[in-house]
């Protein structure tokens, strides 16, 4: 699970962060990232009992991790979104890129 992501998004603002992947398995091992989007309404991931969220994620991520190493990849984001007051409609276009370091 990430964390340090912003939770109070402004539309029009662009968000980038890191996305790191470190393996301290003992040996080389893939790993599989899922990039997912949610409210506090809908299904979270729990550590606990090692289930995912049942969100269709937006990307989805295989890599491989040398034992002791770390991957990353730089990520940008953002919303472009429009609030209509009378037709309490939220309209939420979502735009993003990645890229490799």
């Amino acid at each position: 699970m990430a964390e340090g992501f912003p939770y109070n998004v402004a539309s029009g603002q662009r968000y980038d962060l890191f996305l790191g992947v470190s393996n301290h398995l003992g040996h080389a091992a893939y790993y599989s990232v899922q990039i997912k989007f949610r409210n506090l309404t809908q299904s979270a991931p729990d550590s606990f009992n090692r289930t995912a969220s049942s969100l269709t994620p937006l990307y989805n991520l295989n890599v491989l991790v040398a034992d002791q190493e770390t991957w990353e990849l730089p990520v940008t984001f953002g919303f472009d979104y429009s609030y209509d007051a009378n037709a309490s409609r939220l309209t939420l276009p979502i735009w993003h890129s990645m890229m490799l370091l």
